[in-house]
């Protein structure tokens, strides 16, 4: 999808979609202004509930006839969601079809094209071959081959660039809120917050991290030294925590016990009857990360609706930038993120974290450790008050 906003309304007002191509199908205007397109090169493929467009990377494009709505060079925005296969080529380009030098506005994308230059920026070209400026920003290290949000301001002056920075274990509700934000900010230019939920949600969940022994949190060994708080240094870095801060580096550690479940337990408090929720924490084999394969441990929110068609377990792996001790990219620390969706039946709840599959068999190997931490609860971000869709796996990378 595709999205042209221009601001040059009213400061009272909302800036105004001068062009929206969802390209699922077609190349209509979404907007209602009329700027139909024409593809060329190109073919529609399968994505989530819908399609997409592939372009050919020799000669596909979409073309639409320039007119004076969709000259954003003054003051405006480009909003697209896009899966980049390599590096260069134009973005969005406004003008006269065959007339270099009149191009209107044309934004280029780290691109050899026309000028034989080699890329390395994001760079705009504003006005015709007498007259015209030039803007050009740093482009970040896009992920090739990788759904990336993609939102591009320019104000007159100067140009920037903001995208979705890309996390291994990026959840559907994450995805939508960086998209939310992008648009209640960069496009719509308001100053108000974007949510009226606090940041913390320690009113919920007190301690996620296991860093206050005076903590809410109840713990059931199975046996004798089987349950701990432990100093795992640069846990939390490796996780993707940046910068460097020592939260996260404490945890709770369980070793499975063939006599029963450790568990930890708290009560959730002030929640909303009605209201959706998640829950979510991060969980990796204690003493060596390096094995890929999964392994046990259950989060529970009993005295709630819980919605395991909606909720994940999802392994990743230590980031190229976030590397320790014998972890680096050749040899990484893999980790689990767990992301439970439920909807709240009263003002209070009981969170349960157990290292066995059930109530009656462990479902993992005896004695393994298990360290977690990121326990976290939140209110769910969903504008429509109906709950997310079966998440799609395809959106999964490693």
């Amino acid at each position: 999808m595709i999205v042209a906003v221009a601001a040059s309304a009213p400061a009272a007002e909302l800036p105004r979609a001068v062009g929206q191509w969802r390209l699922d199908g077609d190349v209509e205007d979404a907007s209602g202004r009329g700027h139909a397109g024409v593809a060329s090169g190109a073919t529609y493929v399968p994505r989530g509930d819908g399609r997409a467009l592939r372009l050919d990377p020799d000669d596909g494009s979409v073309r639409i006839a320039a007119h004076a709505d969709l000259d954003i060079s003054g003051q405006g925005a480009l909003e697209m969601w896009c899966r980049p296969q390599s590096r260069h080529g134009a973005l969005f380009s406004w003008g006269r079809e065959g007339e270099a030098g009149n191009r209107r506005f044309v934004l280029v994308f780290d691109t050899r094209l026309d000028w034989g230059e080699p890329g390395g920026e994001l760079r705009l070209w504003a006005g015709g071959a007498r007259r015209y400026q030039t803007w050009s920003t740093e482009l970040p290290d896009l992920a090739l081959d990788r759904w990336t949000h993609v939102v591009v301001c320019i104000d007159g002056k100067s140009l920037s660039f903001y995208y979705n920075y890309v996390v291994h274990y990026a959840d559907e509700e994450t995805s939508r809120w960086v998209a939310h934000l992008y648009r209640h900010y960069g496009i719509e230019g308001s100053t108000r917050p974007a949510a009226t939920d606090p940041f913390d949600s320690s009113h919920l969940l007190a301690d996620g991290d296991f860093a206050d022994a005076s903590s809410r949190w109840r713990l059931q060994p199975a046996a004798a030294d089987h349950m701990k708080i432990v100093d795992e240094i640069h846990f939390g870095w490796l996780q993707g925590r940046f910068p460097y801060t020592p939260r996260g580096d404490s945890a709770l550690r369980m070793v499975r016990s063939a006599d029963g479940p450790n568990v930890a337990a708290q009560t959730l408090r002030n929640l909303r009857p009605g209201r959706l929720y998640v829950a979510r924490m991060i969980s990796a084999v204690h003493g060596d990360m390096s094995a890929r394969e999964p392994h046990v441990l259950r989060l529970d929110v009993r005295g709630a609706r819980m919605l395991p068609e909606s909720s994940f377990a999802r392994r990743f792996g230590n980031s190229y930038a976030h590397s320790y001790g014998d972890y680096d990219t050749s040899h990484r620390a893999w980790m689990t993120y767990h992301w439970v969706l439920f909807r709240a039946e009263a003002t209070k709840a009981e969170l349960v974290i157990s290292d066995w599959a059930d109530e009656t068999r462990p479902g993992g190997p005896i004695g393994e450790p298990i360290i977690l931490n990121f326990v976290q609860v939140h209110p769910y971000f969903d504008l429509s008050g109906e709950g997310p869709a079966h998440p799609d796996p395809s959106d999964a990378h490693d």
